[in-house]
């Protein structure tokens, strides 16, 4: 051999040398970033695990192992689409391995992809050679964990309690099969076994923020608000920005009048995940709660960008779009909302709102039909059904659901109410004051329940305990105009001082004109005639109709108590049956107040037997009549 031949070959052995060296150097490194990668994830220590064995992976790229540690750091960071390619280059490296099915399996459910799941977890299943060793019943355990939970989300919950079963059975130690059977009874309805399953899951791990908020759940659909606060505090305390928990706990503040609290809530869990339409429509729902419809609305047209099937959405958007009164916006969204869950009782109580709404009473009847059929313990149901049924004139079909709203809900003021009022139009006025009476007692700081009954009252002939009634609803509101009125004329329907001065507060309280302006005016002037304030009773009709139209009643009859057209066209001026039953009225009390009786009488009888049903025209001729009597001077009708 040449010595040139020779030294080749001594540089060609030094360089091979030199490269196993780095091989075996790399692989040393390799395998101390490896074990101490494994050694930080067996601890817990996620995120301090991940760079490592990044490190050690990419040195090693065919390390299964370390493939499937890295995997499973990525499903518990809750990053599910980084998780795939690892377990599918450990599957590439050993085909017949269980694990990574399983755990991509668990990917794929967190990714929303149920079916391939499933596939990957059946095949685990099948890959697993003996369900004697731990590892083998903890794999074994976890696949048909997997196969529950998906089975479950397909609504197949018999079939999820029976897999979850045989992971109980072969890994009794996890609180996760606990709490997925737990939640499988949930759906069920099988509330006693779920409440044990979520029991049991927190025995095993007291600080399981999946079970606490679950249990939680199950309190709050019971009503048992307080147990399910103190399960989400827990919940949150072991898992800060969990999402769902926030949400649930935004439901129990909400469900207890604290909405603030729960919009603080909501807040939050629409940071944290912004992309989650069920956030932003519990937002919405809360933000509806409050009054604040316009802001709500935003939230749920992005709750259904994000989910376009989101049912709750459309429910709340039209509850929104109702309490504005668009009620055509509403219904569409509430018939999207029917659409997609036909069983959402929540939905066609709002739909028959918005009918009711549209004016649209018999097709209301229907929607709330449905929503009773659905929900038929909810008095609010009976109450808004009874509502429509009286303006279709059903009246018999009105008090039939009010008694049962009242039965349901012993102290539901509103039903009473709606009771006296249906009562009250029909004339059965004794049994109309009991409902008010009884609405009162649950409800006493109400103004306008005292005018309802004040009115029934003073249908009834009892003009002291009508007149009561309107002063306690003034004492409790000074500003309720309608009280004034009712008051005023009562005052002087009935021959007691003090109508004038009710109609200059209630012409005080609107100096833009309100609904019965020109009829306070008309009292204030004939109070005052009454009581002998002349000045006084010309002033009310001196500044009763600036800008008033000369023919449009009661413009006329002001012209003729100002002296400016005579009785005869004041009286032609009335076109009908109301406008002529007020033209006679008032003028007979004209002619009474003149001193003219015998004049005022012909007038004040054809009122009482003729006159359209209003109960000043026909009250204050019926009162008048009976002074007249009750006063030989006057003279007799």
């Amino acid at each position: 051999m040449s010595r040139r031949v020779r030294r080749a070959s001594l540089i060609g052995i030094a360089v091979a040398l030199l490269a196993v060296a780095g091989n075996v150097a790399r692989a040393q490194s390799a395998g101390r970033l490896r074990a101490e990668g494994i050694r930080l994830y067996n601890e817990g220590r996620y995120r301090e695990a991940l760079p490592l064995l990044d490190q050690s992976l990419e040195l090693m790229p065919r390390d299964i192992e370390g493939h499937i540690k890295r995997g499973s750091i990525y499903l518990r960071l809750n990053q599910p689409e980084r998780a795939l390619p690892d377990f599918d280059a450990a599957l590439r490296t050993n085909p017949f391995l269980a694990s990574p099915y399983v755990n991509r399996g668990i990917a794929l459910v967190m990714l929303g992809r149920d079916d391939a799941a499933l596939a990957d977890f059946r095949r685990g299943l099948s890959f697993y050679p003996s369900r004697l060793f731990r590892l083998d019943r903890v794999g074994s355990a976890d696949a048909h964990c997997g196969i529950g939970q998906v089975l479950q989300r397909k609504g197949r919950y018999e079939e999820a309690v029976a897999e979850y079963n045989q992971a109980i059975q072969l890994n009794p130690a996890d609180p996760n099969v606990f709490l997925g059977r737990g939640m499988a009874y949930a759906s069920l309805d099988l509330n006693d076994r779920a409440l044990e399953d979520f029991g049991a899951a927190l025995r095993l791990d007291p600080s399981h923020s999946r079970a606490l908020a679950n249990r939680a759940d199950l309190y709050l659909r019971n009503e048992r608000y307080e147990l399910a606060l103190a399960d989400l505090d827990r919940a949150l305390q072991s898992t800060p920005g969990y999402a769902y928990a926030l949400r649930l706990r935004a439901a129990a503040y909400s469900r207890n009048g604290k909405d603030h609290l729960a919009l603080a809530d909501l807040d939050q869990a629409v940071e944290i995940e912004p992309k989650n339409a069920g956030a932003f429509k519990d937002r919405g729902g809360v933000l509806v709660r409050m009054g604040r419809y316009e802001s709500a609305i935003q939230d749920l047209d992005e709750a259904l960008r994000i989910d376009p099937r989101l049912a709750k959405a459309y429910q709340n958007r039209g509850a929104a779009y109702n309490s504005l009164g668009q009620f055509e916006r509403a219904a569409l969204d509430l018939k999207e909302a029917v659409r997609i869950d036909p069983k959402n009782a929540g939905a066609f109580t709002n739909l028959g709102l918005a009918h009711f709404g549209l004016g649209e009473f018999a097709q209301s009847v229907t929607d709330l039909s449905e929503a009773i059929r659905l929900a038929p313990g909810n008095a609010l149901l009976h109450y808004n059904r009874a509502g429509a049924f009286a303006r279709l004139g059903m009246v018999d079909d009105a008090i039939r659901d009010y008694d049962e709203a009242i039965r349901l809900a012993p102290r539901f003021v509103e039903a009473y109410v709606g009771l006296a009022r249906v009562l009250d139009n029909q004339g059965q006025r004794s049994k109309a004051i009991e409902g008010y009476n009884m609405a009162l007692r649950l409800g006493p700081l109400d103004a306008g329940l005292y005018c309802d009954r004040g009115n029934a009252k003073r249908a009834e002939g009892d003009w002291s305990g009508a007149i009561d009634d309107f002063t306690l609803a003034l004492q409790i509101n000074p500003r309720h105009s309608e009280a004034y009125v009712s008051r005023g004329w009562s005052l002087f329907i009935s021959g007691r001082e003090g109508g004038d001065a009710d109609a200059r507060l209630y012409l005080d309280l609107n100096p833009d004109g309100g609904a019965y302006t020109p009829y306070m005016a008309l009292l204030g002037h004939f109070a005052a005639r009454r009581a002998g304030k002349q000045a006084e009773a010309s002033a009310f009709v001196a500044e009763s109709s600036p800008g008033t139209v000369a023919k449009v009643w009661p413009a006329p009859l002001f012209r003729y108590l100002r002296g400016e057209i005579p009785a005869e066209v004041m009286l032609d001026s009335a076109h009908n049956e109301g406008a002529v039953t007020e033209a006679r009225v008032f003028l007979g009390l004209d002619l009474l107040l003149s001193g003219k009786p015998e004049q005022a009488i012909e007038l004040l009888l054809w009122v009482r037997d003729h006159g359209a049903n209003r109960f000043v025209a026909r009250d204050l001729a019926r009162e008048s009549l009976k002074r007249i009597e009750l006063d030989p001077a006057a003279g007799r009708p």
